[in-house]
């Protein structure tokens, strides 16, 4: 199961532009039964089209190893920004109560040439990002980014 789900998230939408990808991923999520797959949906998301409203509202997104050419970076940074200038999804759903804003972490391989690229993009997007040292696989890099005040 996605971490997220197996946490406990509410909902979990894993997205992809490819639609096999989006099928090997359904089928992986029912392979751990019917309390963790009946909160993951399976959603195309192609970085070159704005997100549709459909897809929902977030508080949390995350990414890995997704900086892989100029692009990519390119389009993602506007992505996000898209995604976390929408309605949080607590604020969808009138939660009340004092929550943290929508951000989004990205677990980066130490070698992605296009970071920097990416981080100026997303500025320029209205985002803020910090780099942040990752537990786990030497090198890595945990990009936070929120939106900018």
């Amino acid at each position: 199961a996605p971490p997220a789900a197996a946490a406990g998230a509410e909902a979990v939408v894993l997205t992809d532009a490819d639609e096999l990808a989006l099928e090997l991923a359904g089928a992986a999520a029912a392979l751990n039964g019917a309390a963790v797959s009946e909160r993951i949906s399976c959603r195309r998301l192609d970085w070159a089209e704005a997100p549709d409203a459909s897809l929902g509202a977030f508080d949390l997104l995350l990414g890995a190893d997704l900086l892989y050419d100029r692009q990519a970076a390119t389009l993602l940074a506007r992505v996000i920004a898209d995604l976390l200038a929408a309605p949080t999804a607590a604020e969808s759903t009138g939660s009340s109560g004092e929550r943290a804003p929508a951000r989004c972490l990205l677990a980066d391989p130490p070698q992605r040439p296009f970071r920097a690229h990416f981080e100026e993009t997303a500025r320029s997007a209205g985002l803020e990002v910090e780099e942040m040292a990752l537990p786990g696989p030497e090198g890595m890099i945990m990009l936070n980014i929120m939106l900018a005040n």
